[in-house]
């Protein structure tokens, strides 16, 4: 018999031969050890996987197989990182590169991902083969965390059982210390736990008499626990020297020197009683969700039964067994074999743990079981202890393991016909002489192939089929014909299916192949028309020798396909480099730019891209060939346009900075003018606002006519607004030039906003409109570190512009919220709004938002963007949130230190 080689396909990539074969057919030759290894392998409760060299799989056992829900065909040739999460798959990988190259062995968790996408948590064992694969055993990891997540759960189960008992616990080291105490020990101490805890002895709460006895039982336990008493009576005396009797249990924490106390009042013994009742109902609750069935039998009768048992024969809870016999729940042939080794096994025989029985569920349904027997003693009574599992599915499984052998036979048959170098009609043919060996009856199997109008046969002899599957060929859409198999007599036992669904499993696999064959030998042929017509020469060489060449290459070199083969490549490529280069290098590519030589003398310009490969076992080239000549003649123009535009392009660029420079001289002096002048500027207007300010005061204004007191409040109100637009130029002045400065000192930020609101109230009465301050009230006030002269200048902006756009009767709202370590204002009108292409513009210089909604309201429209930067000085933000016709919201956000 032939090795049988199986190929696979990855998706969307091309067929990966194995270059190590899987034998699945045992030679003639093989040795029985051999075969019971491999039955070994096939049949271990752990996960087998072996790859090649590139870590490609080569062979996966039946358990990784069920475990990754992959058949064994959709497996083989794909990479062992698609198996695993992304995480698991780095670490796979940095492991075959440190430990597997290095041929060390090792072990390490990681994740499989399932066809189903399901995480399977494993351990994996990894160890180098001699050809430079790997062979994994992975051991499924599911239960074993779920055990440790219960474990955890269980700690923390009785961390609160410590803490919520019910009964005064309290943990003391061998110093007599208590180390630890739960709230019910509080209660009865009176104290709290910081005070107990490692701060008193257990001596401090029990009566003087009492602690010289317990004393020694304290100094006993720690030498030999069981000659000191675990329960026994004792006084408490807790903070008021109130006295109580307390039964106190004590024992031993394993491990350790520590000791654990309960203390119980005895005149709440009832409850104590209560405590015992819920034990053992819990540990019955704990015996009947076992997934394993429980039982114990007197004799021969059932005296307890779980409800996993209960479960398995069919009954709704364990009680309907007690008392029954334990023939009623078995076949008789089991039922005799069982009632002797129980008997046998309560007399104190040494018998067999692990069994075998046929039993019957209430409905009369039989079911295969595995059974673990143990004789105990109860009450001086003695009982055999039982558990039981539910075997059935299992052995279906084995059963259905065995046919599943049958079908990989057939596959492998199947595969191996499956060559691209053989013609596809022995293909076929060999296929239809094959597939019979997948039915039950075999002696009158017949097989029939028909595939574009031809015939293919199992036997010389035409026959018609009695009972037939039928598979038809679909190839792209296009049906081209059809596998039929089948009998043709009657079956032997009339009334039963001809065709078994794993036998018509088998025909719809190997249609599948045949399909994927046929594709694939079309593509090949397809792609071997393309090398023909490619544009680009393309060629193979062997220890540089040509052994084929498409028609583009003698294109280029101007010779036929004869004068081509045979030659060395250095005829046509004299230089060699590219092939030289990849034979010396590790590398699998190589490209080169070359002089390439006609047949007419005439030299050309080629670009060379060779890549290794096997040629008939051998090492080869294949390269590609292109003929630039053209294109380095364009390069050359390209290069010579390039460097004129480069020597263009610094003149050019020369020019630009020294108009920047021009540029930059200019700002310079207009941050000086504008300083300059707005300096210049305060003078005399600091001496007009002090006249208006005289002529303001109330003595003075009652001296003049109605109509000149109104003009002079106008001059005065135009005075203060230039003198606050010359304060805001020089502000920006500062900005541009590193000349602003604030003087941070603790400053209360809610007095800094009322002040500012008091200021401004008058303007928000004209438009009678509302101001609502929110804050926090705390002692001492709100305290930040920050310039209260600028910060009062940023709230007096914000509150300015908001009292500017929003109409009259509304409201504008000021709320201070403490959220360390930042304290945030927001200043919230319902004004008309700003559009949201807009609100990127606020924070500008000379910028007023304007639409068709909005009016010019005066300014300079410097106000925001002082207020920026201010807030940034302080370590700050500030934004903006508005919609149109529902108001906006400045936030300021300022640290606490």
């Amino acid at each position: 018999m032939e090795p049988k080689i199986f190929t696979a396909k990855a998706a969307g990539k091309k067929i990966i031969r194995l270059k190590k074969p899987i034998i699945l057919g045992a030679p003639k030759e093989v040795s029985m050890s051999e075969i019971k290894f491999r039955r070994l392998v096939e049949n271990m409760n752990e996960a087998v996987w072996m790859g090649d060299v590139n870590e490609r799989t080569i062979y996966a056992n039946p358990k990784f197989c069920k475990i990754m829900e992959y058949t064994l065909e959709e497996m083989l040739g794909r990479a062992s990182y698609d198996f695993w999460t992304p995480e698991s798959a780095e670490r796979v990988r940095n492991v075959n590169i440190s430990h597997r190259k290095e041929g060390i062995s090792s072990s390490y968790e990681g994740d499989l991902l399932t066809k189903s996408g399901k995480k399977i948590p494993v351990l994996l064992s990894g160890t180098p083969l001699p050809d430079g694969g790997t062979i994994g055993i992975m051991t499924d990891l599911t239960e074993l965390k779920k055990k440790e997540n219960a474990l955890r759960e269980n700690e923390q189960k009785y961390r609160a059982i410590f803490e919520n008992t019910g009964t005064a616990t309290i943990i003391i080291n061998e110093n007599k210390f208590i180390i630890l105490a739960n709230s019910e020990f509080e209660k009865m101490a009176g104290y709290k736990k910081e005070q107990i805890e490692s701060k008193k002895k257990w001596t401090d709460f029990f009566d003087k008499d009492e602690v010289s006895r317990m004393g020694q039982y304290h100094t006993l336990r720690r030498k030999a626990p069981e000659s000191a008493p675990r329960d026994y009576e004792t006084r408490f005396v807790n903070h008021k020297g109130e006295v109580r009797n307390v039964h106190m249990t004590v024992g031993m924490i394993p491990g350790t020197k520590n000791s654990v106390a309960s203390l119980l009042d005895i005149t709440e013994r009832k409850r104590a009683e209560e405590l015992l009742r819920f034990s053992e109902e819990r540990y019955r609750s704990m015996i009947d969700q076992s997934m394993v069935g429980v039982c114990m039998f007197q004799g021969t009768k059932i005296s307890f039964a779980n409800q996993k048992i209960a479960n398995i024969f069919g009954y709704d809870n364990g009680y309907e067994l007690v008392g029954k016999d334990i023939g009623k729940f078995l076949i008789p042939e089991s039922n005799r074999v069982a009632k002797k080794l129980t008997l046998l096994r309560q007399k104190g025989r040494d018998l067999p743990e692990l069994g075998e029985y046929i039993g019957l569920r209430k409905n009369g349904k039989k079911i295969q079981l595995q059974t673990y027997s143990k004789r105990i003693i109860i009450g001086g009574e003695v009982h055999s202890q039982v558990l039981v599992v539910d075997v059935t599915e299992k052995k279906q499984v084995e059963r259905a393991l065995g046919q599943r052998m049958k079908e990989l036979g057939v596959m492998h048959r199947a595969q191996s016909h499956m060559l691209m170098i053989r013609p596809l009609c022995d293909v076929l043919c060999d296929i239809s002489r094959d597939i019979v060996h997948a039915l039950e009856y075999r002696d009158m199997a017949y097989a029939r192939i028909v595939f574009d109008g031809r015939e293919y046969k199992s036997c010389r002899k035409s026959a018609r089929f009695l009972y037939k599957i039928e598979e038809p060929f679909i190839i792209r859409g296009v049906r081209r014909g059809f596998l039929q198999v089948g009998y043709t007599k009657k079956i032997p036992f009339p009334g039963k299916s001809p065709f078994s669904a794993e036998e018509r499993k088998v025909v719809e696999s190997v249609m599948r192949l045949l399909i994927k064959h046929i594709h694939n030998r079309e593509i090949l042929e397809r792609y071997q028309k393309i090398v023909k017509k490619s544009v680009a020469g393309i060629y193979i060489v062997e220890k540089s020798i040509i052994r084929y060449t498409n028609p583009s290459f003698c294109k280029i070199f101007g010779i036929s396909e004869k004068e081509a083969l045979g030659q060395s490549i250095r005829r046509f490529v004299p230089g060699g480099h590219c092939t030289r280069r990849l034979q010396k290098s590790a590398k699998n590519s190589s490209r080169c730019e070359e002089k390439g030589l006609r047949k007419d003398g005439t030299a050309i310009d080629v670009d060379i891209i060779a890549q290794k490969l096997d040629y008939h076992g051998r090492s080869g080239i294949i390269g590609r060939v292109h003929d630039i000549t053209k294109m380095k003649a364009a390069e050359a123009k390209i290069r010579n346009f390039n460097q004129e535009l480069q020597a263009t392009v610094r003149e050019k660029t020369h020019h630009l900075e020294e108009a920047n420079r021009r540029l930059r001289s200019l700002n310079e002096l207009k941050d000086e003018f504008i300083a300059v002048t707005s300096h210049e500027l305060r003078s005399p207007l600091t001496s007009i606002r002090g006249y208006l300010s005289f002529l303001m005061e109330e003595d003075t204004l009652k001296c003049l006519p109605p109509e000149s007191r109104q003009f002079l409040g106008r001059a005065y109100s135009n005075a203060e607004s230039l003198n606050h637009l010359v304060n805001n130029i020089l502000d920006v002045s500062r900005l541009e030039t590193g000349r602003f400065e604030i003087q941070k000192s603790p400053t209360d930020l809610v007095r800094l906003i009322k002040s500012a609101i008091e200021g401004i109230a008058f303007q928000a009465n004209e438009k009678k409109l509302k101001l609502i301050f929110h804050h926090p009230r705390q002692k001492g006030g709100l305290k930040i570190p920050a310039d209260p002269i600028r910060l009062s200048q940023v709230i007096r902006n914000l509150l300015d512009n908001a009292i500017k756009f929003t109409l009259p009767g509304h409201s504008v709202i000021v709320e201070i919220v403490h959220a360390k370590p930042y304290v945030v204002f927001k200043v919230i009108d319902e004004g008309v709004g700003i559009p949201k292409d807009k609100i990127g513009l606020l924070f500008g210089k000379f910028i007023q938002i304007k639409d068709g909604d909005t009016r010019y309201k005066g300014g300079a429209g410097l106000g925001l963007f002082i207020s920026k930067n201010i807030v940034e000085l302080h370590g700050g933000k500030i934004t903006v949130k508005s919609q149109k016709q529902k108001g906006t919201t400045f936030t300021v956000q300022l640290p606490l230190s």
